[in-house]
């Protein structure tokens, strides 16, 4: 009995023997099957995350680019509003002092001619006390001297007058003429005020364009 039993006990045990190679042998495969899932699901986190990773940065260097590209647009309408401020408190400084220039001018000038009509009027009244005093004294003996003197005296003045006025009439005519020509280089000032404004506008229009295209390039 025990001669008949053996071989069947070592056929039992050869094929527990294989079925525990074969166990061992899927339980390998799919230790190695379940190794490579996790890594392949670790690969795919890890790009996942990459890619989450990537668009978030595209995300804030977009953000950031559109927020530095704000801050220049305000920067340079601050510095457009300053100039053009700057312009105008210019522009209003120049007209105020010229403005004040000439009214100075304009009072000298009146003050002058004043205090030459007041010459006159006083040189004229001097002489005409003269003339009466002379034409008193002398009026019975030499009446007709007298009237010859007073004829010399009024031509005299006259002749004075007349010089005073064509000197102020030259005088009138020098201020219009340096009006006319203040007034024509007010008008080139001002030209060129707006051509310098349109050529540094021109100049901030072209920054601006070269800073577009250098944001462009870099994304």
């Amino acid at each position: 009995m025990r001669n008949e039993a053996s071989p069947c006990l070592i056929y039992i045990g050869r094929r527990a023997d294989e079925d525990y190679q074969l166990l061992v042998n899927r339980v390998q495969r799919l230790r190695l099957e379940e190794a490579r899932a996790a890594k392949n699901i670790e690969d795919i986190r890890k790009r996942a995350e990459d890619i989450i990773r990537l668009k978030a940065q595209n995300e804030l260097k977009a953000r950031a680019k559109e927020h530095a590209r704000i801050l220049q647009e305000k920067k340079l309408a601050q510095e457009t509003a300053q100039r053009s401020l700057l312009h105008a408190q210019l522009r209003a400084s120049i007209k105020s002092r010229r403005y004040e220039l000439l009214r100075a001018k304009t009072a000298a000038v009146q003050q002058c001619r004043q205090q030459r009509i007041e010459i006159a009027q006083r040189a004229w009244e001097n002489r005409r006390s003269e003339e009466e005093r002379a034409a008193q004294l002398k009026q019975d003996i030499y009446q007709n001297e007298r009237q010859a003197v007073q004829r010399k005296y009024r031509n005299k003045h006259l002749t004075q007058m007349r010089a005073v006025q064509s000197y102020e009439q030259r005088i009138v005519e020098n201020e219009k003429v340096r009006l006319q020509r203040e007034a024509q280089i007010e008008r080139m000032e001002r030209e060129e005020a707006e051509l310098l404004g349109r050529l540094k506008q021109s100049q901030l229009m072209q920054q601006a364009c070269y800073t577009e295209l250098e944001m462009a390039l870099e994304v």
